[in-house]
């Protein structure tokens, strides 16, 4: 079952989202499974060559331009935390993270113009993705933000774009992806 989830709250995309981070970054995963007995992931990863990133499309080579921008990472699942917090940090910039949007308006509430960008999931228990980033910006009113969910239809769109946020990214999301996703709200007028 592609979307199964142990969680009340969620859409069971993190499976699907851990898969196309790896085939973003061409590794593999091998899973083993038995009934009553448990589950096993093991991930294999190509080895660095060199400490600058590169995506290999063909024979063309494509470097990615980061940042050294702050940007508070918010998303309730660990894993997607972690991954995105790890290309976020390859990428150079500072990463603040937080495990939703309570945490994340406490954050940003101690330091707001430490943030520059806000990255934040949509769809997470207690506060909201979209609330807590209206929270957000009744403190610092020309935050940047960028939201991303595993599921979206246009409703949610349409209701990001009346309460005027305009970058958005849809999960599994591969690096090049979040990194020109980054740049776009980070360098917007």
């Amino acid at each position: 079952d592609p979307f199964f989830t142990t969680k009340s709250t969620g859409n069971g995309l993190g499976l699907s989202s851990v898969y196309g981070i790896l085939k973003a970054h061409q590794a593999g995963v091998k899973v083993e499974s038995e009934p009553n007995v448990g589950t096993c992931f093991t991930l294999y990863f190509l080895a660095a060559k060199d400490s600058q990133i590169r995506l290999v499309g063909g024979t063309e080579k494509t470097s990615m331009r980061g940042g050294n921008e702050t940007i508070l990472l918010v998303d309730d699942e660990e894993a997607v935390l972690k991954a995105a917090a790890g290309m976020l940090a390859t990428l150079g910039y500072r990463v603040v993270t937080a495990n939703d949007g309570e945490a994340a308006l406490r954050v940003f509430q101690e330091r707001p113009h430490a943030i520059d960008l806000v990255l934040t999931d949509i769809a997470m228990p207690n506060l909201h993705g979209r609330a807590a980033a209206k929270a957000m910006r009744m403190v610092k009113p020309g935050q940047r933000f960028l939201f991303t969910s595993g599921y979206t239809d246009e409703q949610q769109i349409d209701a990001l774009n009346q309460d005027g946020f305009q970058h958005f990214i849809g999960k599994p999301y591969s690096m090049i992806d979040l990194q020109a996703a980054i740049r776009a709200s980070l360098d917007a007028q």
